[in-house]
């Protein structure tokens, strides 16, 4: 008859329909009725079990009392697939406990064999196999060796700085004799005086500007499973700053004086300082080589410095102070411009002809040109009349050429020409016979 609550389009035949046939009817409705229909029946229901079989069980391992035995089923079928289970035994019978895939034969089944059975199981039954007998379990032929790990607290027993407690320096910690199982590792921490120093846990320190004029010590820390154990070293001296590189200029060895454009070769060393790194560069900015020259292409004061490097970076360097003065000009005397001229005359005349007064014009001009100082105006006669004639004669004229010459300056605005006018009536010839025209003359030198 119908299976209850067996209307949905699939169903799982179990085991209540074992041996029978089923069919299925499906009734199709909407609001006009319902129209039904049955399906042929099916074949016999069967079961897809399948009872386990086993092919056998055998053991491996040494019969040998502490080695480990293990269970080894044969071929296996059955579905669904089986799970095994095991039960160790001995002559004597089922060892208690001993259900594993293992066994561990101990001290009771010395001198006995060892058997296991393997039973598979699942939903349709199960199947048993039993192995052979082993050998004889015998005592194995020594003790297991069981190494027990030594473990000791660590022990250090002190702690060294090496190196220069220098400013750039670097600084080593170096542990005394260490013990302690398993080894230990070491951890280090920096100090100065102001305690700590932050980011100094290396095994070296470079010191630092910071730490001058401060002692710096080191403790060292071993560390293992078992604890630890510290030791911090002695202060180290007090920390100075680097021994700088040492400059000495040899010549010029103090300052001077010297002229414009005149050569000073100078000659200069550089030295490290005892136990301080080398130098590395040692310059007066112009010459590396040891020597140089001062510059002297312009007057005034100048230092000449040299300038040495230490490979650590320390700087020193040397200065000398020197001066430099242009050479005196030395300006020859000015020669004195000199300009003359002479004016002529009718005979016993003292009037300037207009040649007379185009030369004193000229020599006006020159006397402004070359700021000329002094004029000086000689007359003279001939010997056509008598002493105080020719005395007369001679004045007059000289007077008259200052005089003209005089009011020309005077219009070309010049000063301070000093005029020195003279006499000499007729004693004083240049020709003969002596009552020559060429004796009726007035001189005339412009300096």
């Amino acid at each position: 008859g119908p299976i209850s609550g067996a209307t949905s389009s699939t169903y799982v035949a179990g085991s209540a329909e074992l041996g029978q046939t089923i069919t299925v009817t499906i009734t199709e409705t909407n609001t006009a009725g319902s129209a039904s229909a049955t399906s042929s029946a099916t074949a016999t229901v069967t079961s897809s079990s399948s009872i386990p079989t086993i092919s056998g069980a055998t053991i491996t391992g040494s019969p040998v009392v502490g080695q480990t035995l293990s269970a080894v089923p044969g071929t296996v079928t059955g579905s669904p697939s089986p799970s095994p289970t095991y039960q160790w035994s001995t002559g004597s019978g089922p060892i208690s406990g001993a259900t594993s895939s293992t066994y561990v034969a101990g001290s009771a089944e010395l001198g006995q064999t060892i058997t296991v059975t393997i039973t598979e199981t699942n939903t349709a039954g199960s199947a048993t196999a039993t192995s052979s007998a082993t050998a004889t379990v015998t005592a194995p032929s020594s003790p297991p060796i069981i190494w027990i790990p030594t473990i000791s607290t660590p022990t250090i027993s002190g702690a060294t700085i090496t190196g220069s407690p220098v400013v750039g320096q670097t600084l080593s910690a170096v542990p005394g004799t260490v013990t302690g199982s398993p080894t230990p590792t070491a951890a280090y921490q920096w100090s100065n005086a102001n305690g700590s120093i932050t980011g100094a846990t290396g095994s070296t320190y470079v010191v630092n500007s910071g730490d001058f004029g401060q002692t710096i010590s080191v403790a060292i820390t071993e560390t293992n499973t078992a604890g630890a154990a510290s030791a911090t070293s002695t202060a180290s001296a007090t920390v100075a700053t680097p021994p700088v590189p040492m400059v000495t200029i040899t010549t010029p060895s103090g300052g001077g004086s010297y002229t414009r454009g005149q050569v000073v070769s100078t000659s200069f060393t550089c030295t490290s300082a005892s136990g301080a790194p080398a130098v590395t560069s040692c310059t007066d900015g112009s010459s590396s080589a040891g020597t140089g020259v001062l510059d002297t292409t312009r007057a005034g004061h100048f230092t000449y410095t040299v300038t040495a490097t230490a490979a650590d970076g320390q700087v020193a360097t040397a200065s000398i102070s020197y001066s430099v003065t242009s050479p005196k000009i030395v300006r020859p005397k000015p020669v004195p411009h000199v300009t003359s001229a002479v004016l002529y005359y009718a005979s016993n005349s003292w009037e300037l002809s207009s040649t007379s007064k185009h030369l004193l014009n000229v020599l006006a001009h020159e006397i402004k040109a070359h700021h000329s100082t002094a004029v000086s105006i000689d007359g003279y006669a001939s010997s056509t009349g008598t002493t105080s004639v020719n005395e007369a004669v001679s004045a007059n004229r000289a007077h008259l050429a200052a005089s003209y010459l005089e009011g020309i300056l005077v219009n070309l605005h010049v000063r301070g020409v000093t005029f020195h006018v003279a006499a000499f009536g007729a004693s004083t010839f240049v020709a003969k016979p002596y009552d020559s025209a060429l004796n009726c003359r007035t001189t005339i030198m412009v300096t």
